[in-house]
């Protein structure tokens, strides 16, 4: 798993939300499914990560809109983070994939591929709590009634 900053939960569930509609642009009304990435906040400093999953080849419809993501990419244009020529190559890409799969990271801008961080380095910077497990196999188990 890797994860790519994000501005808050907000911007992470819109990005989550149009990422699942550039496959599924008409669910079904019975879905509750409506987004693809989860995301993390950092317990101290709140600051948000969109978690993307390894190797993630995202299935694009052939009814999906190539413009689904160019509006959330719009702040970064005019931020100069990316130019409207990468916005314009990520619906190309888009376009074309219509009815096959296309690799996660390849649809996304550069600077958000190249600020991606690994688990690793997340936990290293105190954004997931140590987690402690219980073994089956633990004394306590043995007091539970039969």
């Amino acid at each position: 798993m890797n994860y790519i900053p994000v501005k808050n939960p907000a911007a992470a569930k819109e990005l989550s939300e149009r990422l699942y509609k550039l496959s599924r642009p008409d669910p079904d009304p019975e879905d509750v499914t409506t987004s693809l990435i989860g995301w993390v906040v950092h317990p101290d400093t709140g600051a948000v990560m969109a978690a993307l999953p390894d190797g993630l080849d995202l299935p694009i419809a052939i009814s999906s809109d190539p413009k689904t993501l160019s509006a959330l990419l719009t702040p970064f244009v005019t931020a100069g983070s990316i130019t409207t020529a990468d916005v314009t190559s990520i619906e190309t890409k888009l376009t074309i994939s219509k009815g096959s799969r296309v690799p996660l990271l390849d649809i996304l801008p550069a600077f958000w591929v190249e600020g991606q961080q690994t688990y690793e380095q997340l936990k290293a910077d105190g954004w997931f709590a140590d987690a402690v497990f219980q073994s089956v196999e633990s004394p306590s188990i043995a007091l539970l009634p039969k």
